[in-house]
């Protein structure tokens, strides 16, 4: 009897210490995830507004500045 005590405890610890595990991966995962699309959304934001520049008449040089977009990056928006 003393034996399947000890057995179901080492179970349920094992069990409770998973759980938490994947818990935490899980909840990494996630993160990581959600930043990941959230980056490119600002990105797609960020090129669209320096189209718009460009449509405006705005210097490659000035969008850059104001944008953080490399000169390379504007010319292929245009």
């Amino acid at each position: 009897m003393k034996e399947s005590v000890t057995y179901q405890e080492i179970l349920r610890e094992g069990l409770e210490e998973g759980k938490a595990r994947g818990l935490e991966e899980g909840k990494t995962k996630g993160l990581e995830e959600g930043l990941a699309i959230g980056e490119a959304k600002a990105t797609n934001q960020i090129k669209q507004i320096a189209k718009n520049m460009i449509d405006s008449g705005l210097t490659i040089d000035l969008i850059a500045q104001l944008t953080g977009l490399t000169p390379e990056q504007i010319q292929k928006l245009q």
